[in-house]
């Protein structure tokens, strides 16, 4: 399931969803550039061992705003507030 969500900051997330909407909670962050896109494998496999797989669209792709990010560090604060709205 696709969707975005505006953290407390009013920045737009984008992010998807797979696998088992009440498995244990697990972020994937690709480290590509692009959206939060993966195969339907993903979706099947995540499901396969009960987790719910969230992975979240890197800022300026996909759904989300662009934002500011000086080293791989910022993206904890990018982060945080979209889990708080998931």
């Amino acid at each position: 399931m696709n969707r975005t969500v505006l953290t407390f900051d009013s920045i737009a997330r984008g992010l998807a969803e797979y696998g088992d909407p009440h498995g244990h909670p697990v972020v994937l962050h690709h480290g590509l550039l692009g959206d939060a896109g993966l195969p339907d494998v993903w979706d099947a496999l995540a499901r396969d061992a009960a987790v719910r797989l969230i992975a979240v669209e890197r800022p300026g792709y996909g759904a989300s705003d662009p934002a500011p990010m000086a080293a791989v560090g910022d993206w904890t604060a990018h982060l945080l507030p979209v889990l708080e709205a998931c």
